[in-house]
């Protein structure tokens, strides 16, 4: 099991790829899915509590997959939306 450390050196880490991310992603400031993956990091590092997060991103055509557990390293994958879904979907 990651100690406190160890999930608050994969969470800078995760948090830095996604502001490198380019702009179009959106994944900064107010958006709702960055928001909510920020949430997740930090509740996770506080925790430890293993956590999946997926949240579609129908402006950018993605869907974000947030990995955090205690056996492997962070990760978020920007996963290509179905053709199917749209961004009429993103109502909330």
């Amino acid at each position: 099991m990651k100690d406190k450390a160890q999930r608050l050196k994969e969470a800078i880490n995760l948090l830095k790829k996604i502001q490198e991310l380019p702009n179009e992603f959106g994944l900064f400031g107010d958006d709702k899915v960055y928001l909510q993956i920020n949430s997740a990091i930090r509740a996770w590092v506080e925790d430890g509590v293993p956590k999946t997060v997926q949240a579609p991103m129908y402006r950018q055509g993605r869907n974000a997959e947030l990995e955090l557990n205690d056996t492997q390293v962070a990760s978020l994958a920007l996963k290509v939306l179905p053709e199917n879904d749209s961004v009429e979907n993103d109502l909330d």
